[in-house]
């Protein structure tokens, strides 16, 4: 079994957060994090001896490090050495590949994920909710995330790629997209009788216009 420790507060009697819970970690009474979790030799609770978030991550990963017997790929790393291998392409695809998976990584931080193996599909499950995105936005983020898991997936630095159980949203369809009825269409051309400043510009609108679909009857 693969050590899985979480961060954790232990938060004193008199801490006003503490009926949130140990995974609350900006608690206000600033309480010692501890390490916790499922171990290959049983559930383990260890102290990280700091009451800081950012160190006690940093000795997260220190200690996750011995215990699997040397280092495995973060998250920061894993995005870089993605990053590295797109050089070559687009000013434009370069800036929404950093846009996008930088919000990953920010995810991954603030949720103490630290390598890429410990991303899991209820991890990035809680990332949809925290990104709350939708039709073509959402699915070119999937593609993206199930690209870079790949990518991780192909350079054994993970042995899965969790972004394949996402599920992409339902787009409607054409055939579901209602016409202009008679009515409507009426109403528009009367409009583009105040289009432009010319004659042309009236008639193109109104050309443009008799193009468009309409229910033969409402």
């Amino acid at each position: 079994m693969t050590a899985m420790l979480t961060l954790q507060r232990r938060h004193s009697q008199k801490c006003p957060d503490r009926k949130k819970g140990p995974t609350h970690l900006k608690c206000r009474g600033k309480c010692p994090l501890w390490a916790c979790g499922m171990t290959e030799s049983g559930r383990a609770r260890l102290t990280l001896k700091t009451r800081d978030v950012d160190r006690a991550r940093r000795r997260l990963v220190e200690l996750e490090d011995r215990r699997s017997g040397g280092p495995r790929k973060t998250i920061v790393a894993a995005v870089e050495a993605f990053h590295a291998q797109h050089q070559g392409d687009q000013p434009e695809t370069k800036r929404k590949y950093k846009r996008l998976l930088g919000y990953l990584a920010e995810f991954c931080k603030t949720s103490a994920i630290g390598y890429v193996d410990r991303v899991t599909v209820e991890a990035l499950d809680r990332y949809t909710l925290w990104r709350a995105k939708e039709r073509w936005a959402w699915i070119k983020e999937i593609e993206l995330m199930r690209q870079f898991f790949e990518f991780c997936r192909d350079r054994e630095w993970t042995t899965k790629n969790p972004a394949r159980a996402l599920k992409r949203p339902r787009l409607q369809d054409a055939n579901d997209v209602v016409p202009y009825s008679q009515k409507q269409i009426t109403k528009i051309l009367f409009a583009c009788e105040g289009i432009g400043r010319t004659s042309y510009e009236r008639l193109r609108a109104r050309a443009m216009t008799l193009l468009m679909p309409c229910r033969s009857a409402d």
